[in-house]
């Protein structure tokens, strides 16, 4: 099971770069974190971000003619802002209770 995983590292490393591949390990992680549920929970929505992220990076990247792993890291790094911005006002706090 690791051998696989790391082969799927490498070659993402290889084909979309670092900074895309660092990016979705954490960010997704991170914001999916600052919603306070359990386990499963939180791997659904980490899922769930890296997922919407990459695939309307792709799109915007194919409509505006830029980069499709800045649009994806820009996207991912817009959801994590959101979701601090929601966190400061006391709205995340009110959703999980």
């Amino acid at each position: 099971m690791f051998f696989i995983a790391g082969i799927t590292v490498v070659t993402s490393i290889q084909l979309v770069g670092i900074l895309l591949i660092s990016a979705l390990f954490v960010i997704p992680n991170v914001t999916a974190i600052m919603y306070r549920r359990g386990f499963k929970q939180t791997v659904l929505v980490s899922i769930s971000f890296a997922v919407f992220s990459v695939v309307t990076g792709i799109i915007l990247s194919y409509v505006f003619d830029i980069t499709p792993s800045g649009a994806i890291v820009l996207l991912l790094i817009a959801i994590f802002a959101a979701t601090l911005g929601i966190k400061s006002t006391g709205l995340i706090a009110k959703l999980t209770a």
